[in-house]
């Protein structure tokens, strides 16, 4: 399986000017209460720095099952995911071994004018029986 690359919202602003102050821009709330920036308008995206795959179960990978796991999480101003949640289920114990594998994760920081920002991205894991 190929590191996915973090998709950012489909909602980022891409037809507005950057912003010139983080002021300008709206953050959006995460169960729990968490809030980050969307990209764009100036919000640079993270870049991962280690993103190693979930593990595919052998019971799983017996019985042929292939599904996609989606999820969305905030990458916080260190670079380190939080706020993990699972925004499409595959059930068969690989929404868990998709959140184990994300948890791990290691990211640059998302930037406003240099400046690290915590961001919203969702990942998409497509699990095949290979």
């Amino acid at each position: 399986m190929a590191i996915p690359k973090p998709e950012t919202s489909k909602e980022a602003a891409t037809n507005l000017p950057d912003a010139q102050s983080l002021s300008e821009l709206q953050m959006f709330c995460f169960p729990g209460g968490e809030r980050a920036y969307r990209v764009g308008r100036g919000v640079r995206a993270p870049k991962a720095t280690h993103a190693p795959d979930p593990e595919y179960s052998q019971a799983t990978r017996q019985k042929k099952l292939q599904g996609t796991v989606a999820l969305a999480l905030i990458v916080d101003q260190s670079g380190k995911p939080s706020t993990i949640i699972v925004t499409q289920s595959f059930g068969h114990g690989l929404d868990e071994k998709a959140l184990d594998a994300v948890r791990t994760w290691a990211f640059n920081p998302a930037t406003f004018q240099g400046q690290p920002v915590p961001v919203g991205i969702n990942v998409h894991f497509n699990f095949l029986p290979y």
